[in-house]
């Protein structure tokens, strides 16, 4: 599942973007910037891999430059049993 955390933008000129751009995914509010200062994000955009127990796998604190670079960010952090 992807969610994207928008922070400190107004309510309203987010719902905007997210309407224009014909976005599928959910996009949360941090509008006063806590879980930002809580992860430590010191770079916009910030992606996190989480795994299914909650834990983080690997950061990326850039832009994706296409669709391949996304898939082997998260292909990268798949066990094989």
């Amino acid at each position: 599942m992807l969610l994207t955390i928008n922070v400190k933008e107004k309510e309203a000129l987010v719902i905007n973007y997210v309407e224009s751009q014909k976005l599928t995914f959910p996009v949360l509010l941090d509008i006063e910037g806590k879980i930002s200062e809580k992860y430590a994000v010191a770079n916009f955009p910030t992606t996190f891999l989480v795994a299914a127990d909650g834990t983080i796998d690997k950061i990326k604190e850039d832009t994706f430059k296409n669709e391949k670079e996304i898939d082997q960010f998260v292909r990268s952090n798949i066990k094989v049993e």
